[in-house]
């Protein structure tokens, strides 16, 4: 049986999508190459357009089948399948993917379950269910589920994920402990709006010299 290698942009990209949107579901495309029963996913781009809910999200088939397309002509990758999540539950395919799968013939999915937590755990791959477990910034609890659907058999089967990253993000501390970046960007967000402030500042004051002058 085959597995899925996740290459590390790829990871990254489907991981910041799916945290940036939680509480609602990210979805998006898989983009690589096949070695022999194996799928090299190289990288992974969300749909920007899709209508995101708590337990469900969409996208626009003409949209979907346009990026699909591109990303196929302006890339050296061919399309694997897609990816989404699931907030809290369930940690498996719904009926609906599943049908999805089936109808539209798509080889790969990746599953992507998200739930709260303050409970630190490395990264690692469980033979229990098949699945790439970890926490992000001691907040995010995710696990990963790789499937395969078999068009000749009309079945769908889980795939053992590879990712050499999770490796890197044990080793690293910055990778645990509780998001720092929000008084980064919140003196940035100041600063803009100064900044802004200022510029306005400044139109207004040559508007009302220019006034002065007509006058």
């Amino acid at each position: 049986m085959g597995k899925v290698i996740l290459r590390n942009q790829a990871f990254v990209n489907m991981l910041a999508s799916t945290l940036e949107v939680y509480k609602k579901e990210s979805y998006g495309i898989l983009m690589g190459r096949r070695q022999g029963s194996d799928y090299v996913v190289r990288q992974a781009f969300s749909y920007q357009s899709a209508k995101r809910h708590y337990d469900w999200v969409t996208v626009d088939p003409r949209r979907r089948n346009r990026i699909d397309a591109l990303l196929q002509t302006i890339m050296r990758y061919r399309f694997l399948g897609d990816y989404h999540s699931h907030i809290d539950w369930p940690d498996h395919l719904s009926e609906a993917d599943k049908k999805e799968m089936r109808e539209q013939a798509i080889p790969l999915s990746l599953l992507i379950l998200v739930k709260d937590t303050n409970r630190r755990r490395k990264w690692r791959f469980l033979e229990s269910d098949q699945s790439l477990t970890g926490t992000v910034a001691d907040r995010y609890f995710v696990k990963l589920y790789a499937f395969e659907y078999d068009p000749d058999a009309r079945r769908i089967r889980k795939l053992r994920v590879r990712c050499n990253y999770i490796h890197r993000l044990n080793r690293e501390r910055s990778a645990f402990g509780p998001l720092g970046t929000a008084g980064i960007w919140n003196g940035r967000n100041r600063a803009s709006r100064r900044g802004k402030r200022r510029a306005r500042g400044r139109v207004g004051r040559r508007k009302a010299q220019g006034a002065g002058r007509k006058a």
